[in-house]
């Protein structure tokens, strides 16, 4: 079984004033807030069961917006998790909700358009076959600022770097991976970084070292990392449009 990991415990400082009271994730992005995409991700991938990981101000908020809203769709059970040491920090808090499971981990800004989530966590399945996890990429044309992912056209990973000053490709890590059960043990190894911070680029390289970590390529739709107001405006704008589109 696979289970699904949301992780939505951030600050949003990027985001301030608006975060102050609400956490980022409750923001709307065109008609719905943030946190519904990422659900809705987990529903198409064929996730049954999903735990978010929320601040300690975030879950009482995050669970009324979402409360009837998907009950029939998803199990989503809520953790809180107080400190801001990084993505594997807050990973940690579900540790024990995944043990014995394969994990989709998802970080709840990222919004897609267009995407086939489904045949892409199918492929990652295929890969969990073969004792490998996988990272899901986006070619975006600056990645300076993203986890960077070297890989052949095979999804072979050559290397990860986060925020590399001279990237060696355009290939982003976008905040969804697809993990082996043995990630429960994994994540205790991971170490602080220089900046403080338990990184998802070092547990992914734990992987690459043993030869057991895939890149998955986004070859259709687009992504947004809705992490500031002006990713969030186009985000809204895309969906907005691709609705229109569809509804004529």
């Amino acid at each position: 079984m696979m289970k699904g990991v949301i992780l939505a415990a951030g600050k949003g400082t990027r985001l301030l004033p608006n975060t102050k009271i609400l956490p980022k994730t409750l923001l709307p992005i065109y008609d719905r807030p943030m946190i519904f995409y990422a659900v809705e991700a987990m529903i198409e991938a064929g996730i049954e069961e999903v735990m978010i990981v929320v601040s300690p101000t975030g879950e009482m908020l995050t669970a009324k917006t979402l409360e009837g809203e998907f009950d029939d769709k998803i199990k989503i059970t809520y953790k809180t998790h107080a400190t801001q040491l990084g993505s594997v920090d807050a990973f940690r808090a579900a540790k024990d909700y995944i043990r014995g499971n394969d994990c989709l981990l998802y970080f709840a800004d990222n919004i897609f358009s267009g995407v086939d989530f489904k045949s892409i966590v199918e492929e990652g399945k295929r890969n969990l076959e073969k004792n490998c996890s996988s990272i899901i990429t986006y070619e975006v044309p600056n990645p300076k600022q993203l986890g960077v992912v070297e890989a052949d056209d095979e999804g072979n990973i050559i290397s990860i770097e986060e925020k590399p000053e001279f990237p060696k490709s355009n290939l982003a890590s976008i905040g969804v991976y697809i993990y082996t059960k043995d990630v429960v043990d994994k994540m205790d190894d991971v170490e602080l970084d220089f900046r403080g911070e338990y990184q998802i680029t070092d547990l992914n390289n734990m992987y690459l070292a043993e030869g057991r970590l895939k890149a998955i390529r986004i070859k259709s739709g687009k992504w947004y990392d809705t992490g500031n107001a002006d990713k969030m405006l186009e985000a809204a704008n895309e969906i907005k449009h691709a609705r229109e589109e569809t509804d004529k």
